[in-house]
């Protein structure tokens, strides 16, 4: 989700960095990429770069990447992440990722948005297909 959502905004002018991977090699290739609008780093200069961080982990690595982003104070944090594990769903049915997030990060604006979209269609262009129909409607 994080890049397809990187190289949607990016796209359209935004400037976008990438960090948190399992793989830092491919942060690079997809800084190369996309080009000007994008660079990576660790989680803490992303969370300095930009006004607004998005949150695309597996539920199981919230806590690692929230430590590694550092403090979150007044920004707003755009989380993907849905909270299943191994298990199924890892937080009852009373709550939400967010509002689990919402309480690590107390100091940040927690928005739950993009958790119902799958990555796949963000890489393969599918979403265009709605815009395009709605401009001749």
């Amino acid at each position: 989700m994080g890049a397809g959502l990187g190289r949607l905004w990016a796209k359209h002018g935004h400037y976008v960095m990438f960090s948190y991977s399992r793989r830092p090699e491919k942060l690079q290739d997809l800084v190369r990429e996309i080009g000007s609008h994008a660079r990576s780093g660790s989680t803490e200069d992303a969370v300095r770069y930009g006004n607004v961080v998005l949150l695309a982990v597996p539920w199981a690595a919230i806590g690692d990447a929230l430590s590694d982003a550092g403090p979150l104070n007044r920004k707003i944090l755009i989380s993907c992440v849905n909270p299943f594990g191994a298990r199924g769903l890892e937080v009852g049915l009373t709550t939400s990722a967010a509002e689990e997030i919402s309480k690590l990060t107390p100091d940040a604006a927690v928005v739950e948005a993009f958790n119902t979209v799958f990555a796949s269609i963000l890489h393969s262009g599918a979403h265009l297909l709605v815009r395009q129909r709605g401009k001749g409607a």
